[in-house]
């Protein structure tokens, strides 16, 4: 009868879990993960077959009342053609309720740039400016019902709100720096891997360069989102991006130590950064070789 009585009980608690995490709404489930999210900095090797063709930085902040995100990306073809550069800053309560976003985009012919506010608690409006003289080509309002998310915050509310594994899906509003608009996404786990990364990194006397001191093995889950690149990659167990192709087939976004993303690289990301309205000598710096919590500059 005591056996009896355990095993009722035992089902009876796993009832009730099942119950409670199936009445879990979106806001709920995003505000749970987002008390997990940690602050840190991570650097990317852009590459387009054997060629450093750019460099990316993405950084999360975290303070009593809220989180703040920030990710640029600027890349500059082999052939010499125009940079591109695509930046977003984002700005939340504690439980990833936006407050505001901005994202900024330049292919240095035409420059665009989307500043989205909350109204109210369900109430968007995004403006989006065109030109250095911020002409405004576009105002538009949009009723948010659930929490909307940039999509360098994707990740880390995927991972950090359940477990990894293929076959996990979820369904999130995230702002398209595309379409300058919040789309409705299916984040999905399509597989499992190990990927080996540079941990940190030493200077070659002879060149200048940089090279890997050390590698980790890192376990990753590839994330699909249909219609939105920028979150077609590898994630780690903590939401951190390993590896992504957010631009086409050929192109390569790979985390490593801050030297060999973007010192390798600093001659030419000169003209990326001055296409975003930052000054060269005010990129992501840090003085040892192990990475470090570093604010991007803002434009």
């Amino acid at each position: 009868m005591a056996a009896i009585g355990i095993a009722v009980l035992w089902l009876s608690g796993l009832a009730a879990l099942e119950r409670r995490e199936m009445q879990r709404g979106p806001a709920q489930q995003v505000a749970e993960a987002a008390l997990l999210v940690e602050p840190g900095a991570a650097y990317f090797r852009v590459t387009e077959g054997d060629a450093h063709v750019g460099f990316a930085a993405s950084v999360i902040d975290t303070a009593t009342a809220a989180i703040t995100s920030s990710d640029v990306m600027v890349t500059i073809a082999p052939e010499g053609t125009a940079p591109h550069a695509l930046r977003m800053d984002g700005r939340y309560s504690r439980g990833l309720r936006l407050h505001e976003l901005t994202v900024q985009e330049s292919d240095g012919t035409h420059d665009v740039t989307a500043h989205a506010a909350m109204m109210s608690d369900s109430l968007l409006h995004v403006v989006v400016t065109r030109g250095t003289a911020q002409r405004t080509v576009d105002t538009s309002t949009y009723i948010v019902t659930r929490p909307l998310l940039l999509p360098s915050m994707v990740p880390a509310i995927l991972a950090l709100g359940q477990r990894l594994h293929p076959g996990v899906s979820r369904r999130m509003l995230v702002f398209d720096p595309a379409a300058m608009r919040p789309r409705l996404v299916d984040v999905r786990v399509a597989a499992e891997s190990l990927f080996v990364v540079a941990d940190s990194a030493r200077a070659v006397s002879s060149t200048g360069q940089w090279e890997p001191a050390l590698t980790d093995t890192v376990r990753a889950w590839r994330v699909q989102a249909a219609g939105m690149p920028l979150l077609a990659g590898w994630i780690d167990a903590g939401g951190r991006v390993v590896e992504l192709r957010p631009l086409h087939g050929t192109m390569r976004v790979t985390r490593t130590p801050y030297e060999l993303a973007y010192l390798n690289w600093s001659d030419r990301a000169a003209v990326g950064l001055d296409a975003l309205g930052v000054a060269p000598q005010q990129a992501p710096r840090r003085r040892a070789h192990r990475h470090t919590t570093t604010h991007l500059p803002r434009p």
